[in-house]
């Protein structure tokens, strides 16, 4: 199954937490080997959000809460772009970004971090 907003908003979003941005793209994951989870990365007032497209029994959910984000940035390659996070002293990577405004949503984590 897709992930899509309406999971989201029905099962992770706390009260009064609102989207601000969204993309799909997938999460570099260890799992026995290192692999690529595609799925949906939000953006809210508080905190990213990734959730991976799944079957049932393999669902997979992250979050990220803003006040362990130490950097975030847009790293281009010569055919891909990846976004790479600092996060409570470990690296995550997003790759296979399918958004034409990527940096508006670098943006907007941007503001939020403070």
């Amino acid at each position: 199954m897709q992930a899509q907003l309406t999971t989201i908003k029905e099962q992770l979003l706390e009260n009064n937490e609102t989207i601000l941005a969204n993309l799909k793209c997938s999460l570099k994951v260890f799992i026995y080997r290192e692999v690529l989870r595609p799925g949906l990365l939000v953006a809210t007032d508080s905190r990213l959000i990734f959730i991976a497209d799944s079957i049932k029994g393999n669902e997979l959910n992250e979050i990220y809460d803003y006040d362990k984000v130490e950097d975030i940035k847009l790293k281009k390659g010569l055919i891909n772009r990846s976004i790479l996070i600092k996060y409570d002293k470990e690296n995550v990577s997003f790759k296979h970004l399918m958004s034409a405004d990527v940096e508006h949503f670098i943006e907007v984590i941007k503001c939020n971090l403070s």
